[in-house]
């Protein structure tokens, strides 16, 4: 299946999220808890001033020397050009720059 996102739209933490291609279009955020993975066989598309928003977990206790942060891991078809991973603590955010 396609995942097309015109509005703004959340996959939760841990979350495997699979599709043949995704579009995110019309000024819409997809917003993706930490520890997901994205798994995308053909174009993941962010454009029209969208957002593509890869949020982390286990953040908290990092800034005091503990815990480990995890981020989004993405994978796609050989040949389409997304590699997608994030082990990090902090917020990622892709941005469109108009249409």
């Amino acid at each position: 299946p396609q995942l097309f996102v015109y509005r703004d739209m959340v996959f939760g933490p841990d979350t495997p999220i699979t599709y043949d291609a995704i579009t995110v279009d019309n000024s819409a955020t997809l917003r993706v808890g930490g520890g997901s993975t994205i798994a995308v066989t053909g174009a993941l598309t962010v454009k029209g001033d969208s957002t593509l928003l890869l949020q982390g977990k286990n953040t908290a206790a990092l800034g005091a020397g503990g815990g480990r942060g995890e981020g989004v891991t993405g994978s796609a078809a050989a040949g389409t050009g997304l590699t997608l991973t994030f082990p990090l603590h902090a917020l990622v955010s892709l941005t469109s720059a108009g249409r």
